[in-house]
């Protein structure tokens, strides 16, 4: 048996309208729609398309493309802002240090500050962590009341805020990913939405996200290599390439670097306001703090890292 090239281009013509099809399928559909072309039984064409249908005389051709087919990929998102900047994280609301909290925003209200950035896990979302989970502690209703309670408290207190997700925010879209995939393109089920974040006017970045404040790249932390080291701050500079300033570690640092064209480049980890004995982790290294970031027209910057230590600012 061999194939003409109008027998080709009728097989070609049957796969490619439908690639997953079997041989013994479409050896039927050509002696069916077509008898004149194929007056074989369908056994034996099949048999004969399965001997050579990686040969030269079969050989069916992918369909020509006029153009590379269009990429999925999305790029991070970046939010530009300048002036002077408040900088605080890891809240973990509701178990957020009260003291703490009050002692930040107190001097941070008073810094006629041009936004405020809530930098990631602002909610514990307790309940929906993969861990092992506190039975009386999983109370996500509970939670959002606490958070919503203090976002209310912040939105009367300072005009611009954004808040950027950090990976306890993410938890909650693990848990829809994978507990509730019927909910993900849901637009009302979202972390926006349940901490009503559009109705007072807080802009939300997600995790991927990262703030550029002049020449200073701002995070939370979670997305960069550092976790568990003793000097978080030197190896998010040597991870990241960049200024930058995060959050996610709980523990106030700082790393300046000379680069050999004699240019600064500096990584400053901030401290939590959370209490600093969760059961989790009872024995750490972790401190409250916080801090202030003035972006210069020259997009050049000063970041102010404070400690507070027993309810002083240092």
């Amino acid at each position: 048996m061999q194939l003409t090239t109008e027998q080709l281009e009728i097989i070609n013509s049957v796969k490619q309208s439908n690639p997953e099809i079997s041989k013994r399928r479409l050896a039927q559909i050509l002696v069916q729609e077509h008898p004149a072309l194929f007056p074989y039984s369908s056994d034996s064409l099949r048999q004969f398309i399965r001997k050579y249908e990686n040969s030269f005389e079969f050989a069916v051709s992918a369909p020509i493309v006029n153009e590379v087919p269009d990429s999925y990929y999305e790029d991070t998102p970046v939010i530009s802002i300048d002036g002077k900047i408040g900088v605080i994280a890891d809240l973990h609301i509701p178990y957020h240090d009260k003291q703490a909290v009050i002692t930040t925003l107190d001097y941070l209200s008073k810094q006629n500050l041009d936004w405020l950035v809530l930098n990631g896990d602002i909610v514990d979302f307790h309940g929906l962590s993969t861990f092992t989970r506190d039975p009386n502690k999983r109370d996500l209703n509970r939670e959002l009341s606490v958070a919503n309670q203090f976002l209310d408290y912040i939105a009367g207190r300072f005009s611009n805020i954004i808040y950027v997700a950090g990976n306890h925010e993410y938890r909650f879209e693990r848990y829809v990913a994978s507990q509730a995939p019927e909910l993900w393109n849901v637009e009302e089920v979202s972390v926006e939405n349940f901490l009503r974040l559009n109705k007072r006017n807080i802009r939300y970045l997600d995790n991927t996200g990262r703030i550029e404040a002049g020449k200073l790249t701002i995070l939370h932390g979670d997305r960069i290599a550092g976790r568990g080291a003793i000097n978080v701050a030197r190896l998010r500079l040597l991870y990241s390439f960049n200024n930058i300033l995060t959050g996610h570690d709980h523990r106030t640092q700082e790393y300046i670097q000379k680069s050999v064209d004699n240019k600064m480049y500096g990584s400053w980890t901030i401290g939590c306001l959370c209490g600093l004995r969760p059961q989790y982790h009872p024995y750490n290294n972790w401190n409250h703090g916080f801090a202030v970031v003035e972006v210069y027209k020259n997009k050049m910057f000063e970041v102010r890292n404070f400690k507070i230590v027993n309810g002083s600012i240092l």
